[in-house]
């Protein structure tokens, strides 16, 4: 290999390499794929149109170009390179000595292919600071094109390099007194042992700066001593957790565990909330390895370094929170912004750059000393999960983040490298519980001789309840169930015999030893025969009552029609409207402020982001105080969503409104006082949606010589065609049996069952044989009033039956349903029967009287009441 050494104007030493190329390089060189971090380029390029794609790599994530190829779309050879290294001068110094500033450490080689000339080859290094071209223009790399950006997006390119630090910007509309006369300022100069002032301190440290004649914060001030520094930084600064039941990497609102939680305040206060918080979560989690269980508690070290380092080096300029996800499988950190300067992926263990040295100043000076391994952050995550047997963790730069990934997996199985879970040690001796059954509205208290279940039951305020499972055989063990576990674990299969496994936490079954393996919660053992009888009886009789309190919290919330009726955690859409009229909604809702007038549309206690309903004092339609929060959320991508997407449609979304005084009764939910789900969507169709159109209807009219007759609202809204504007969400109506009197009903019924079970596909359930046995039934009495041109459908969905005839069909289910039992049958079944009396009924051939139907309904009574369990439990979880 030849190398050269060249001395350029600006001092820059660059060198120059020749090689020849290597086995099929020529074949790969015409195959390169345009990316993100490749290019090619003919050699006939002129030196300032290849300026911007060098420049761009360098401001980007670095990359190659290849400059000799011609375009795929070339009809001759397309590996054309220069006759002599001496052509590809003009191009070597346009990029030496035209990129402002300079750029250093990237790599000229030339690749002799003979006598199709020389590829000159570039090699670009992610720079830490941002590069211009001779005309002073930016440009970066996104995906397979180069970009040129300017403004705002080269501040923001800047602070992601970390050449300007966000944290040092000023924030002068945030009194600098609030941070002054703070606790955590106090707090925090008696810890590190100074004996400065409050305002000396945090002058010397330049954390405050002049404006004038007073002092303002900067961002990194906010972080570090704000009460709430999101309220005064306008943005998003804090720590979102979430905890998803789930190991893929696609996912939805329904694998939460429960609601995400909301970390703000100061930075030290965040990262010892999030640190309590993942600890919550992991307390009880196991893996399964072979046989045995064991518990998968990482290294604190490591997760404290992930989460000071998510810390300290995030981009504080993007309006964004750091989420921490914990899988079955994995946890992740996904910190906004990318690797400051010269930092990527593969040096990390290496390389050292700070984006908030201030905010790292600050952690590193606490007798704690969160940051005490300065630049050695990433080196003490690896080498504390390798000694506690981990994997090594992975680190991914997206977009506009950073994710950090760390695997509930060991480097191997040696019982070496994990820590066994002390077995539990039953004794056979155990004394039994002492039977004991005690209920109030609030409480359920159920205890069996093997098993015993305590709960705090549905109500107001706490409406989702929660309940304490322990077996006599080791008393000290206390199971707990949150809403969603009860829900989805231990009313899944109710009222079936454990022996059919239809019940969620029954995993397994040695029939031979008459052993049970349940799963409760992360925890997995056996039970008896006995002891399982015993904990599902209790679970059973459990449902009544919790299902009883769900249903009165539903009532009174008026969420039934609604999708997840209680999912109060994410809000309930109750309708959608357009966008652009949410904001004249919103415009009108500032502009009637309780406080800047006393009409009866003076009744908002204005907010930007959501509409608050407040009555100064009671009148003959509303008690005093606040009814009821209606807040915006977007259509598309309801999880998680940020609301910045601007989508056609808004979501009003409800929730509880929570009375926080002496008054805690769901007999507060009324037309006066908080309102429901129900009465805020019709208060919204009915009065809100109208008198906005007629306001600002009457705005834009000007009277003629004062002859103009305003239309009274009334008027107006008789004539206003409402369904235009909003889209309810509505998706179920209750259906009383009683009302079921004419064979139109009849059908819609029928309808609703089928639709029901086909969609539960070949699931199976236990059903009695009264149900399947009613359900027959009731299609004897149909066919027999019903008139058919054949019956080879009725026949064939049916499945047992092999009459083609009317009087063969009857018979076919006379003798089937003499063999019914009880048991596990599928949905499918009941689907395919249904099946029949829809065609049956739907041709309006039918001459079924009002008593017949009243027969076919009480026929039908047990699938339906089984069909509203089933789905009343789905649609609470």
């Amino acid at each position: 290999m030849l190398k050269n050494h060249i001395k350029y104007l600006r001092g820059i030493e660059i060198m120059i390499s020749t090689r020849k190329p290597i086995i099929n390089e020529e074949t790969k060189l015409l195959n390169l794929e345009e990316s993100h971090f490749c290019d090619v380029k003919s050699c006939r390029i002129k030196p300032n149109k290849l300026h911007p794609h060098f420049v761009a790599f360098a401001n980007s994530d670095g990359g190659e170009i290849y400059i000799g190829v011609e375009d795929r779309k070339s009809t001759g050879e397309r590996l054309v390179g220069f006759r002599t290294k001496e052509e590809a001068n003009e191009i070597i110094n346009v990029l030496a000595e035209k990129t402002d500033p300079t750029l250093i450490d990237y790599s000229v080689e030339f690749i002799d292919f003979r006598e199709k000339g020389y590829v000159l080859h570039l090699t670009i290094p992610k720079s830490p600071l941002v590069h211009y071209t001779s005309d002073g223009s930016c440009f970066i790399r996104r995906n397979a094109s180069t970009k040129e950006v300017k403004g705002a997006t080269i501040t923001e390119l800047a602070f992601s390099k970390g050449i300007f630090s966000y944290e040092t910007i000023i924030k002068k509309h945030v009194a600098i007194n609030e941070i002054l006369n703070g606790a955590y300022l106090i707090d925090y100069i008696k810890r590190i042992e100074s004996s400065q002032e409050p305002l000396n301190f945090l002058e010397k440290l330049k954390l405050i700066q002049r404006d004038g004649e007073n002092h303002v914060p900067t961002v990194s001030c906010l972080l570090f001593f704000s009460d709430d520094p999101q309220i005064g930084l306008n943005t998003k600064c804090g720590i979102k957790i979430y905890r998803l039941k789930t190991s893929q990497s696609e996912y939805n609102r329904d694998f939460l565990e429960d609601r995400p939680k909301n970390i703000r305040g100061p930075i030290e206060l965040q990262i010892i909330k999030t640190k309590e918080v993942i600890a919550e979560y992991l307390q009880k989690s196991m893996i399964e390895i072979g046989n045995k269980y064991v518990d998968y508690s990482y290294p604190s070290n490591a997760l404290h370094e992930i989460i000071v380092n998510a810390i300290i080096h995030r981009d504080y300029s993007i309006n964004d929170d750091i989420h921490i996800r914990i899988f079955n499988d994995r946890l992740e950190f996904e910190s906004p912004g990318r690797l400051p300067g010269s930092m990527t992926t593969s040096n990390l263990l290496v390389g050292r750059s700070s984006r908030n040295p201030l905010i790292e100043r600050l952690l590193n000076q606490l007798p704690d000393m969160y940051n005490h391994d300065i630049g050695d952050g990433f080196n003490t995550i690896y080498k504390e999960l390798k000694k506690f047997g981990f994997v090594e963790p992975k680190i991914l730069e997206l977009n506009n983040s950073v994710l950090v990934t760390v695997y509930h997996h060991f480097a191997n199985n040696s019982e070496d490298t994990i820590k066994l879970l002390t077995s539990i040690q039953i004794n056979a001796e155990q004394e039994d519980f002492k039977s004991d059954k005690k209920e109030t509205e609030e409480t359920y208290l159920f205890v069996k001789e093997k098993v015993s279940i305590q709960a705090f039951l549905p109500n107001y305020p706490d409406t989702m309840g929660s309940c304490l499972i322990i077996f006599n055989r080791f008393p000290d063990v206390m199971i707990t169930f949150n809403f969603k576990d009860i829900l989805n674990d231990l009313f899944q299969g109710l009222y079936t015999n454990a022996i059919y496994k239809l019940r969620r936490f029954i995993v397994a079954i040695d029939k031979e030893k008459h052993i049970y393996y349940v799963q409760l919660g992360n925890n997995r053992f056996s039970l008896n025969e006995i002891e399982v009888a015993q904990l599902c009886d209790i679970i059973d009789d459990f449902s009544e009552k919790y299902l009883e309190g769900l249903r009165k919290i539903e009532l009174h919330f008026g969420t039934f029609p609604y999708e997840k009726s209680l999912a109060f955690e994410a809000g309930i859409p109750i309708l959608k409207i357009k966008r652009s009229f949410y904001k004249e909604i919103m415009e009108f809702v500032q502009e009637h402020d309780y406080e800047k007038g006393d009409t009866s549309w003076h009744i908002f206690d204005a907010n930007p982001t959501m509409i608050k309903l407040y009555s100064k004092k009671s009148d003959e339609r509303y008690d005093a105080g606040h009814h009821v929060i209606l807040y915006p959320k977007q259509v598309q991508n309801e999880s998680y969503s940020s609301f910045k997407t601007f989508d056609e449609e808004v979501a009003i979304v409800w929730e509880p409104f929570h009375d926080f005084g002496n008054k805690k009764s769901l007999m507060n939910f009324n037309d006066r006082y908080l309102w429901s789900a129900e009465k805020s969507y019709e208060w919204f169709t009915n009065e809100l949606i109208p008198y906005v159109i007629y306001y600002n209807e009457m705005k834009k009219r000007k009277p003629l010589f004062n002859t103009f007759k305003r239309n009274t609202f009334e008027d107006f809204r008789q004539t206003l065609k409402i369904k235009d504007y909003f889209n309810d969400c509505k998706v179920r109506k209750k259906i009383n049996l009683s009302d079921v009197l004419t064979i139109k009903r009849l059908l819609e019924l029928v309808n609703n069952m089928q639709y029901f079970y086909h969609n539960r596909g070949s699931q199976s359930g236990w059903f009695t044989a009264e149900e399947l046995i009613s359900l027959y039934q009731s299609i004897v009495i149909c066919l027999k009033h019903t008139p058919l041109n054949e019956y080879y459908y009725i026949s064939g969905n049916l499945r047992f039956a092999t009459g083609t005839t009317l009087d063969g069909i009857l018979s076919d289910i006379d003798r089937h349903i003499s063999t019914i039992e009880n048991g596990k049958n599928s949905f499918s079944i009941v689907d395919t029967a249904l099946r029949c009396l829809i065609v049956s009924l739907r041709d309006n051939k039918s001459n079924l009287n009002i008593s017949q139907i009243g027969e076919m309904v009480g026929y039908l009574t047990p699938l339906f009441n089984k069909q509203q369990k089933i789905d009343e439990i789905d649609r609470y979880s």
